[in-house]
């Protein structure tokens, strides 16, 4: 059995690197995503296919992880991440090389130490603001 804590940080450094093809040995054949990127199917496929389309678009990425907590079948994790837009943001906004961060929250469900399901919620809006899309608070 994996270890659930190195499994998901794992899953994080696939994320850094842009390595969709970890993911296979990451998530469970049943793997199910609850909040999939719109146009990306809810399954391992559909997360492969998420991350290589965001990371694709992005250059010198830097991810920082907290402190990744396990209880029993389930796991949490906050994270930051940052990166130089070189593509699309979400196929819609013109990359202009800008630098960007983004935060999130994950909550996981385990299986034999690896995921089986993920809840995810990230501050896109934060991302819309910094883009000029949208006012930023103060």
């Amino acid at each position: 059995m994996a270890d659930p804590k190195k499994t998901i940080a794992a899953f994080y450094d696939a994320w850094r690197t842009g390595n969709a093809d970890a993911v296979d040995g990451l998530v469970t054949e049943d793997f199910v995503d609850h909040d999939p990127m719109p146009g990306f199917a809810a399954d391992r496929e559909g997360m492969k296919q998420t991350l290589q389309a965001i990371m694709g678009a992005t250059k010198d990425v830097k991810m920082d992880v907290a402190p990744i907590v396990v209880d029993g079948d389930n796991a949490a994790a906050h994270w930051t991440m940052e990166w130089t837009q070189v593509g699309d943001f979400m196929g819609q906004v013109p990359a202009d090389g800008k630098r960007l961060t983004l935060r999130g929250h994950d909550f996981y469900a385990l299986k034999d130490g690896l995921v089986s399901e993920v809840w995810h919620v990230e501050d896109v809006f934060g991302v819309m603001g910094q883009l000029g899309l949208i006012p930023q608070g103060g």
